[in-house]
């Protein structure tokens, strides 16, 4: 194969171009992989079970393993002028840049679903799957939660009073036996009160600054606790980077646009040996 200048600009190009698309490839191959391995080093994920978080990490690892194929393709097929491998590049990138543009109607067509969802898993697994560290350190569900108060500040899902309403705080509440035993609960996790130290360390959580002030046993809420609600916070949160995402998935669109031009002009501008 022979081509012009204006076609080995845009094998140069397309090599380079690709080179970053296999390693961004790569490197979501290796997030999906090391998010499906270990799940428990995103606490948040712990208490979306619906199929759609489930299957996130196995999607990011055929995705991955698709853009690290399709890279190959774009890489090889430009550093050799091979027509089937240009031809397979732009035909496969094409369409995924179709599917991309679906999907992004789809994520803010779908959104108010989300977000639905995210509140009432929030709120059950407050209500029904909580359990103090000290009960059970391992229990996922619990410590997503407790990582949830603490990163974000907050208590409950609407405020701290849907503790209240929980099967944590009822255990306790039908284990006592007198007022003062009742006085002496705690009326919401201690990953509400507020801390130093924004995480749990090897199963522990952090000291509050003011344990006895914030279980507050005469006022609540008070001013060493967060007594506002997470969802309020996390939704916020989702609202924020769904523009973040639909401006990645722009940027990455137009990169693919470049890429299906690029390949273009390659093909246009290849001879093959045996050509006038």
């Amino acid at each position: 194969m022979t081509t012009t200048a204006c076609g080995t600009c845009s094998k140069i190009l397309l090599f380079f171009f690709n080179f970053i698309f296999w390693i961004t490839g790569l490197s979501i191959l290796i997030l999906g992989v090391w998010i499906s391995i270990d799940r428990t080093s995103l606490p948040f994920l712990q208490i979306m079970d619906s199929p759609i978080f489930k299957t996130a990490a196995f999607a990011m690892i055929g995705v991955g393993g698709f853009v690290t194929i399709l890279g190959f393709f774009g890489c090889a097929g430009a550093w050799c002028e091979n027509k089937c491998m240009l031809w397979t590049y732009f035909l496969f990138v094409f369409i995924i840049l179709l599917t991309e543009i679906v999907c992004t109607i789809l994520l803010f067509v779908f959104k108010s679903e989300v977000e639905a969802f995210l509140k009432v898993k929030l709120n059950e697994t407050m209500l029904e799957d909580y359990k103090d560290v000290e009960d059970d350190p391992e229990e996922f569900n619990s410590r997503a939660i407790d990582a949830i108060q603490l990163t974000f500040e907050c208590c409950g899902t609407e405020s701290y009073k849907d503790w209240l309403d929980s099967k944590w705080y009822k255990s306790k509440l039908n284990d006592t036996s007198t007022q003062q035993e009742v006085d002496e609960l705690w009326t919401f996790p201690k990953s509400c009160c507020m801390t130093e130290v924004k995480e749990i360390i090897s199963g522990e959580l952090p000291t509050p600054l003011n344990a006895t002030a914030c279980k507050g046993d005469e006022k609540l809420p008070n001013s060493f606790m967060n007594s506002g609600g997470c969802y309020d916070l996390i939704y916020e949160q989702f609202n924020n980077n769904i523009w973040i995402l639909a401006g990645a998935g722009l940027g990455v669109a137009c990169l693919q646009l470049f890429g299906i031009v690029f390949a273009i002009c390659l093909l246009r501008n290849l001879k093959d040996d045996f050509d006038d």
